[in-house]
């Protein structure tokens, strides 16, 4: 999970954020969606085994388009170092393995 030596590769983030912002959607009752569009801001560099706190929230629905956004923060201080939105697709479908 590493770009530069001690550093979480941006990818890796990226996975977080929008996981985090899927399950916004889950425990809101959207069970079936897709990432339609989704932008990362990285504002500071975050190390390997640094205690994190990852968040995630719907900031606006409208129809089958939903409005999310993440946060990573450093637990203690509470600074972000990456934050992302991303607009999600309900696509109102019940998916079965």
């Amino acid at each position: 999970y590493q770009g530069w030596p001690g550093i979480i590769h941006g990818g890796i983030l990226c996975t977080v954020l929008d996981e985090a912002m899927g399950y916004a959607l889950v425990f809101e009752g959207v069970l079936s969606y897709v990432t339609a569009k989704a932008e990362m801001r990285f504002r500071k560099q975050v190390g390997i085994g640094e205690p994190l706190v990852v968040t995630g929230t719907i900031d606006k629905r409208a129809r089958n388009l939903i409005w999310t956004s993440a946060h990573i923060t450093r637990k203690g201080d509470n600074s972000t170092l990456t934050e992302a939105k991303a607009v999600m697709f309900d696509t109102g479908k019940i998916f079965t393995p």
